[in-house]
């Protein structure tokens, strides 16, 4: 369902918004639930560089030069979950572009390689951006421009959330891309996240005080000050404040997990489900919402506010896990022809969502199953990339020709979990094979050889009998084994053992 508001504030549903916690912290297990403190208020800053800075953030809808991202690799960040984050990161650069182009930064030559290996040819990917993390809205520059071709960049000082993650090489990725693409860049006097602050590229920009007035981020600092750079940073003039949820995810509640400007005067606001329990994520969602309803915007103009709603279930999931799944549907990427967005198996929700996106911007919506990055990471694909705008002379816009869609690069094999239980179900994901009727797909122990045998074998048809005509791509359910460990599939050509591709490892437990 989807509304578009304005004026007083309805009444409302207090269905409970489900949020991953991005990382969870230690010390939450004996923290309570708390809404920032303090009631909602719009505070209105005439920034001293909103007339005089040249320089200023477009939104969102910006034409995009070239989409970053970053190739997550750190075992020690990530542990087992490692294999499945990867794989939607490749899925995500792979649809992007399709649309612009992409380069995918990662943590040194070998590093690059594996990446490469997963994405398509049209992806470019470098080593000489050493990452920790996937994070890039976080670690990223900020781009902006001036209107006369002039394009530079600033830095938000990334420290891991407040320490609260290894950073030494994601607290560098802003400068090193701003060096990569030979344009100034500043630091600003603040501390914070690329998705703590929306902006609509004419003047308001929108926060939540818990992801800013942190100890751990701008100890000392006043809310007052951190707005004033803010402004001065982005070349805005208004900053409207959320209160935002503190200590209960590692971002202390992004912003840009519930908001999404449009364009200017335009916003998207997503609420939970009303079938879902209530929450602390889904009270700061709705007071959120009614804050936009009566806020305006740095130009004077009040929001067109667009409501939707979370998925009521999440089918693939585990309903234990539901209460800490991200399910934002405006965490999504936008590329000069489509928005990029989740699906979460719900049809009805998933249907709703993505019928609002296309409204909204008038483009085609991509909907992907991004179950691994955001149930298992808590962040969706607004999260893992930066948009480099064009930059623009004042004159006619200018028009990209679209990456063409990558050219498959070989065979691929992919478990659809990382960790499934003894006797459950798990599935085989098989694509771009050479289309032999014989070639098979076995399930083995990790540290098997190939001609030991897998433990279960399946022709492409999911039979044990090869179907009349050769299949490239399929999707095989197995029983995962009776014995706990780490397992694989790999994909043969052929009824023999000439191994054209091997998947990540999962856990059976």
């Amino acid at each position: 369902m989807t509304q578009v508001e304005s004026g007083a504030p309805p009444a409302v549903s207090t269905g409970g918004l489900s949020r991953r916690q991005f990382v969870v912290r230690t010390s939450l297990a004996a923290a309570g639930l708390a809404v920032a403190g303090g009631g909602l208020r719009a505070i209105s800053t005439r920034g001293p560089a909103y007339a005089a800075l040249p320089y200023k953030v477009p939104g969102e809808e910006a034409l995009v030069r070239r989409t970053w991202m970053a190739w997550p690799s750190s075992t020690s960040i990530w542990g087992n979950l490692l294999g499945g984050i990867q794989t939607d990161i490749a899925k995500l650069a792979n649809e992007i572009v399709k649309y612009n182009p992409v380069v995918l930064c990662a943590d040194g030559s070998s590093n690059a390689t594996v990446a490469r290996s997963r994405v398509g040819a049209a992806v470019t990917v470098i080593g000489s951006i050493p990452v920790n993390d996937c994070w890039i809205r976080d670690t990223g520059p900020i781009f902006r421009l001036d209107g006369a071709g002039g394009m530079d960049a600033f830095g938000l000082n990334f420290n891991g959330w407040g320490n609260e993650q290894t950073h030494a090489k994601d607290s560098l990725v802003a400068q090193n891309i701003a060096t990569y693409d030979g344009i100034a860049m500043t630091k600003a006097t603040v501390t914070g996240e690329g998705g703590g602050v929306i902006y609509d590229g004419d003047g308001t920009l929108m926060a939540n005080k818990s992801s800013w007035l942190d100890s751990a981020r701008n100890p000392g600092k006043t809310l007052a000050q951190i707005e004033a750079e803010l402004l001065a940073q982005y070349g805005a003039g208004k900053m409207i404040w959320g209160e935002g949820v503190s200590n209960q995810d590692i971002t202390d509640d992004h912003i840009d997990s519930t908001v999404m400007f449009v364009r200017p005067g335009v916003v998207i606001v997503q609420l939970a489900s009303p079938s879902r329990p209530t929450s602390v994520w889904s009270r700061d969602a709705i007071a959120t919402r009614n804050l936009l309803l009566t806020a305006k915007d740095a130009k004077g103009r009040s929001f067109q506010v667009i409501t939707i709603y979370g998925p009521s279930t999440l089918p693939r999931i585990p309903s234990s896990q539901w209460s800490t799944f991200f399910d934002g549907y405006l965490n999504c990427a936008v590329t000069n022809s489509a928005i990029i967005t989740a699906q979460f198996g719900d049809a009805t929700a998933d249907a709703a969502a993505k019928a609002a996106l296309e409204s909204a911007f008038g483009r085609p919506v991509v909907q992907l199953n991004l179950d691994r990055l955001m149930g298992d990471g808590g962040g969706g694909a607004h999260c893992v990339t930066m948009n480099e705008p064009v930059p623009t002379t004042g004159g006619p816009t200018p028009t990209l020709t679209p990456t063409p869609t990558p050219t498959p690069t070989g065979p691929t094999i992919t478990a659809d979990q990382t960790t499934v239980r003894r006797g459950a179900q798990i599935k085989a994901i098989v694509t771009n094979g050479p289309g032999n009727p014989r070639d098979w797909v076995g399930l083995y122990l990790a540290s098997a050889s190939n001609s030991a045998g897998g433990i279960d074998e399946r022709y492409l048809n999911g039979q044990y009998s090869p179907p009349s005509t050769g299949l490239t791509s399929a999707t095989i359910t197995f029983t995962a084994p009776g014995a706990t460990g780490a397992y694989n599939f790999r994909f043969f050509a052929n009824d023999g053992y000439t191994r054209l591709a091997a998947s990540q490892t999962f856990t059976v437990t």
